[in-house]
């Protein structure tokens, strides 16, 4: 068969996108890690003075037994706290931790997961308003304590780069952790969530930590302006904010557009400190599940690399 011109130079392009496909694609593992899912190592185990169990997702090559401290250098750690009644791995494949945290940045990813209530629904015990706050209930905060310094038992752990990323009833406690454990936390995001309220202990953390702030106007369940839940007052976005915005030399700048990937609108509210930094997603049309926000994760996890040092 005779190819004309056309043809054969078509042929030759597409022999050699091909290549160039394969030669990125080994770059992309060569560099950046781009490697399956197997190459996580997922454990589970149980903190010792509670006896409740969490996760710890960590590459293959930083993962080693469960007793034994993980060689090379010490990893960045995200604690992913999930909604009320919302299962903690769903959370995980939904924000695709495993290739955008673990595989992508190297971090321990940290799942922990909150206690049943009485409906069997899993909780956080992180304000009055939400959820399951009941007297003699858990105290999560003292949780998430040790479950931080079992991490650092049994892995080579970052001290300086804990992240804290938390939805709904998880930013919640994202919120209330920050407030009372600064000393140990560099930043968090908080998600369709809020600060404590009048009925709570008060915000008053011993150092700063940078935060990112997101919340749908539109949001029913956990209203942009405050309200409240289970008998109980949670305060609006700009109140929840309000106790990382003290610090002197802070420097305001606001822009409003499309982030990559994410389709609704958002406001973005950016407060630079020396120490550290404050940033507010608002978004117009956004309800409490924010779906699309799943596309903007990357976004997120860079706010948290970036954090200041305090």
């Amino acid at each position: 068969m005779f190819w004309g011109p056309g043809v054969w130079l078509r042929s030759l392009w597409l022999r050699r996108l091909r290549s160039r496909l394969l030669a990125t694609a080994v770059a992309c593992a060569a560099i950046f890690g781009c490697r399956s899912a197997s190459e996580v190592d997922e454990v589970t185990v149980h903190e010792p003075t509670t006896g409740r169990a969490y996760r710890i997702l960590a590459q293959r090559s930083e993962a080693g037994g469960q007793g034994d401290p993980a060689p090379g250098e010490a990893r960045p750690v995200l604690l992913v706290l999930h909604p009320y009644a919302y299962p903690a791995e769903e959370l995980v494949n939904a924000y695709r931790l495993r290739e955008r945290a673990v595989r992508g940045r190297g971090w321990l990813v940290v799942v922990p997961e909150g206690e049943r209530d009485r409906e069997g629904k899993q909780f956080w015990n992180a304000s009055a308003a939400c959820c399951g706050a009941e007297p003699g209930g858990p105290d999560d905060v003292s949780f998430l304590h040790a479950v931080l310094d079992d991490v650092a038992r049994r892995r080579r752990v970052d001290t300086t780069r804990v992240f804290v990323l938390g939805v709904s009833n998880g930013g919640f406690l994202a919120h209330r952790f920050a407030c009372d454990a600064s000393e140990r936390v560099r930043a968090i995001v908080s998600i369709a969530a809020a600060g404590p309220g009048p009925e709570d202990p008060p915000c008053r953390p011993t150092r700063p930590v940078s935060l990112l702030h997101v919340h749908g106007v539109l949001d029913e369940t956990i209203r942009f302006a405050g309200g409240t839940a289970r008998g109980a007052r949670y305060p609006a976005v700009e109140d929840s904010v309000a106790p990382w915005l003290r610090s002197p030399g802070g420097a305001l700048s606001r822009r409003r557009g499309a982030l990559r990937w994410f389709g609704p609108k958002v406001e973005i509210e950016t407060h630079h400190f020396p120490t550290h930094r404050v940033e507010v997603w608002t978004v117009p049309e956004g309800d409490h599940a924010l779906s699309a926000l799943r596309h903007a994760v990357p976004r997120l996890l860079d706010f948290l690399e970036a954090a200041p040092s305090g």
